[in-house]
């Protein structure tokens, strides 16, 4: 039996769902992986084909936005450990607006007023750290960063010797964007084809529970498969609910009820064993 024949036939064909009594759980989950297999290939070409513009769009402002941000006159050079500027200091890169400075905002620190502060004639202290409002601070010896865990101390002796411009930063931002440029062609269909497998192989884990809502629908419709009967009518029972509702939510975002997975499933069911005997427990 052909897997899109086994797809209709999951959707609705109440024979079908009487032969699996005869079948060991096995061949449904071989039906199940091959199901998702080709499911998630459709959603990669489909998707890809509708996000890989706009995300190389999107990527190819990236660069001109970080070189625009690098002022044309700052020169930073760190040698043997110490860091010295051509520019009056402090010298403030402030955040970004936008979302950006939300999500800056929103994790770290809402008083964050700068990105990063260069000041290489002040020694580092926490209340100075405090003043200047900054996600990062650039002193004569160190580089000091904000994250989750608090303060934390990079020396410069543990980079090496750089000189930091507008040329270098345009140099990696070309670099970086010949990078991404194969992005949206390339890594975004393997990411998306590798989240849709995971997020639909996760339904084996969602059916531990929803076969026990399937073995208590046969008993209120007067049979009982068992437990493990049940999981693999469920197998087959998602089918429908796995193509339909994530293309529904794709096309009307924000439209949708809580246990529609669930209700359609089990409305499957019901649809396909009212008329056929309930597969026994093997």
């Amino acid at each position: 039996m052909s897997i899109f024949t086994q797809i209709k036939d999951s959707v609705y064909e109440p024979s079908f769902y009487r032969s699996l009594g005869k079948q060991p759980l096995s061949y449904s989950f071989k039906y199940f992986f091959k199901f998702v297999l080709l499911l998630s290939l459709a959603f990669t070409i489909v998707l890809t084909i509708n996000w890989a513009p706009r995300v190389k769009e999107a990527l190819n402002e990236i660069g001109p936005a970080v070189a625009s941000f690098y002022p044309a006159e700052l020169v930073v050079t760190i040698e043997d450990g110490i860091a010295i500027t051509n520019v009056p200091e402090p010298f403030f890169f402030d955040i970004p607006a936008g979302d950006f400075e939300e999500g800056v905002g929103r994790h770290v620190d809402e008083r964050l007023e700068h990105l990063l502060v260069i000041d290489t004639t002040e020694s580092f202290s926490v209340e100075k750290f405090g003043e200047y409002r900054t996600l990062a601070w650039l002193t004569r010896d160190a580089l000091v960063v904000m994250d989750d865990q608090g303060i934390q101390l990079i020396p410069l002796a543990e980079i090496p010797n750089i000189i930091i411009d507008r040329a270098l930063i345009d140099g990696l931002t070309t670099s970086l964007q010949d990078f991404l440029s194969a992005f949206p062609f390339l890594l975004l269909p393997i990411g998306i084809f590798i989240a849709s497998f995971v997020f639909s192989a996760s339904k084996l884990i969602y059916l531990l529970i929803a076969a026990l809502l399937i073995w208590l629908l046969t008993k209120i419709m007067g049979q009982s498969a068992g437990y493990a009967k049940s999981y693999q009518i469920g197998l087959h029972a998602v089918t429908l609910g796995m193509i339909l509702l994530p293309v529904l939510h794709y096309l009307f975002p924000g439209v949708s009820f809580s246990f529609d997975f669930t209700i359609l499933m089990l409305i499957i069911v019901w649809a396909n064993l009212k008329v056929a005997e309930v597969p026994k427990q093997a």
